[in-house]
């Protein structure tokens, strides 16, 4: 019924076939003479065998499989249009994912740029607020050094407890400071807090081997200067700074320990002095312009943990790898400089395409880097992504297969109305049987 209904005009004259199978009116509209009994006969054999060859012809073009229908459809101008505007809509559609997947992607990477200056930016700030503390500590000692009693001896420039009591409020009021400590001719004579620190007095760093070198560069260069991040003995990885002090107060030449500290003993010198004759003249004194010389460091030592203790990078553990990294490191460290990081990116592991934020204290020659990188690296594909591809690929093949179908299907109806359009126009003024077309 649908075939016949398909065919439309082309059948219209034809009488619907008869239940009793009796033979046919086969007359024309006009009147004209029925077809002959043998052809009939003929044609009516299609009920029973094999139908004619011009009719197998319609059928062929009718009962195709499904393969042969996407080929044959290919074949027609419309097919081409189709699939031209087709992936020119696929095409800009994947366009717009991949926009809004990089879009994601730089989101995503700008928040953790943001995370890394934030924090690198607490930790540049607070070690400049600590430094604070080694100038103001530099400039009261330069203050109670003007004393001559203080001139003779350094212990008299913090008579008592008063080391302690400006100590302890110099490192509340700056923060991330372990320790201050007093250093008249580079000689470590007080830290405060002391507990814990008790090996560190009496280290002489223009006698030790391994600190004169240091020692001598920072008097020299009369700047403040930083030494580390390097391991303590006692644990953990520390900054220190030292602060040259020159006073008018203080002798050409740095006289030796023993002269102003006659018990003076550390496991760094056994049997070792102060070199004779060494002088450090300083800038002259601002109104005066009298000469100065070297009195001696101020010095802090800061705990890299205690400097970084309102960062919170553990905070970070399972979802951001991350590294401080020393871009001077010293010797005593790891030589990739890395000297704070998370569990997962130890001194040696690379992190793949990080965003960085630099920590830049020109002051104290401190070039640090903060690295930072998702724990399972950038994703190159976002799921949003993936799932909206793969249904816009579903969507626009099962609809292009469809119109495909649909087309060939409509260019062989009408191929096959045509054929037996001549059928029915052939020699003998021959028409298709309702039999036939029934077939069909």
């Amino acid at each position: 019924q649908a075939v016949w209904d398909s065919l439309g005009p082309v059948v219209a004259f034809l009488p619907r076939p008869e239940l009793d199978g009796r033979k046919r009116d086969m007359a024309s509209p006009a009147g004209k003479s029925t077809l002959s009994d043998e052809d009939v006969a003929r044609r009516r054999s299609t009920t029973s065998g094999d139908p004619p060859e011009d009719v197998q012809e319609v059928i062929h073009m009718l009962d195709r499989g499904f393969f042969s229908t996407i080929l044959d459809s290919m074949t027609y101008p419309l097919t081409w249009l189709l699939l031209g505007v087709t992936f020119g809509i696929v095409g800009v559609s994947i366009w717009q994912f991949i926009v809004r997947n990089v879009s994601r992607q730089d989101a995503l990477r700008a928040e953790v740029q943001d995370l890394a200056k934030k924090d690198a930016g607490i930790i540049q700030a607070q070690l400049i607020r600590s430094v604070s503390a080694v100038y103001a500590l530099g400039a009261f000692i330069v203050t109670q050094a003007t004393n001559s009693q203080a001139a003779q001896s350094p212990s008299a420039v913090f008579p008592g407890n008063s080391f302690d009591s400006i100590a302890s409020i110099l490192i509340e009021t700056y923060g991330g400071i372990t320790n201050l400590q007093l250093q008249p001719y580079g000689v470590v004579q007080r830290i405060s807090p002391l507990a814990g620190n008790e090996g560190a007095i009496g280290h002489a760093l223009f006698v030790d081997p391994n600190r004169v070198g240091g020692a001598t560069a920072t008097a020299e260069s009369q700047k403040l200067a930083f030494v580390g991040p390097v391991p303590l003995v006692q644990g953990g990885v520390a900054v220190i700074a030292r602060f040259p002090i020159f006073t008018t107060t203080a002798p050409r030449n740095i006289p030796l320990i023993r002269s102003w500290w006659p018990e003076w003993n550390h496991s760094c010198c056994v049997g070792m002095e102060m070199p004779a004759n060494v002088s450090f003249p300083g800038p002259p004194e601002a109104g005066s312009n009298a000469p100065t010389y070297f009195w001696g460091f101020a010095g802090m030592l800061t705990l890299v943990d205690k400097l970084m203790e309102n960062v919170q990078l553990s905070n970070y553990h399972g979802k951001y790898k991350y590294q401080l990294v020393d871009l001077t490191p010293a010797d005593t460290i790891d030589p990739t400089g890395v000297f704070v990081h998370s569990p997962d990116a130890p001194p040696g592991t690379a992190l793949k395409d990080a965003v960085v934020a630099s920590i830049d204290y020109s002051e104290g020659g401190v070039v640090w880097e903060l690295r930072m990188v998702p724990v399972d690296g950038w994703p190159t594909v976002s799921e949003d992504f993936a799932i909206s591809l793969t249904i816009l690929l579903i969507g626009a093949t099962l609809s292009v297969v469809s119109r495909m179908v649909n087309i060939s299907t409509k260019y062989s109806l009408n191929a096959a109305k045509a054929k037996l359009k001549e059928i029915r126009s052939g020699p003998g003024g021959q028409r298709v049987s309702c039999a036939e077309v029934q077939y069909v």
